[in-house]
């Protein structure tokens, strides 16, 4: 190699190096990135996204309903799911921390929002089209 392809290789490797060190500081020691993740929701309190039940609800309810969270990595402490039980992620304790709800202009294809208002509604005639059990059909005749 010639002078000129050695000093092009070693400016090369000092900026992959500096490039390395740069992201890893960013990345593992500082933790300079945002989080967003899915959590619940009561959609009787909170305006939230309602997810038609594919597989994973029970028997009794028919949606998922959930928020959007969004927080800065640096505020939340390290845990390890597979190793420990990790906190819920409160949002009044840390101020990066943006709660998303369910609003027209965000609500994915396929989904719905769910108000306060609505949902009691739909459980209130939820529970007036219950069938009458022996129980129910013999106090009725009292």
């Amino acid at each position: 190699m010639d002078r000129k392809s050695k000093l092009i290789f070693l400016i090369f490797l000092i900026l992959s190096a500096f490039v390395g060190v740069t992201l890893f500081s960013k990345f593992y020691i500082l933790r300079d990135y945002t989080l967003k993740g899915e959590v619940s929701c009561n959609p009787e309190f909170e305006i939230c996204f309602e997810r038609p039940c594919l597989e994973e609800c029970d028997e009794e309810s028919t949606a998922t309903f959930y928020k959007i969270q969004s927080v800065h990595a640096s505020d939340l402490i390290l845990c390890d799911p597979h190793i420990q039980e990790c906190p819920e992620v409160n949002c009044e304790a840390i101020d990066s921390c943006v709660e998303e709800l369910c609003t027209a202009e965000n609500v994915p294809e396929g989904e719905t929002c769910s108000s306060p208002d609505n949902f009691m509604k739909e459980t209130s005639e939820d529970e007036e089209e219950l069938p009458l059990t022996e129980e129910n059909s013999d106090n009725m005749g009292e």
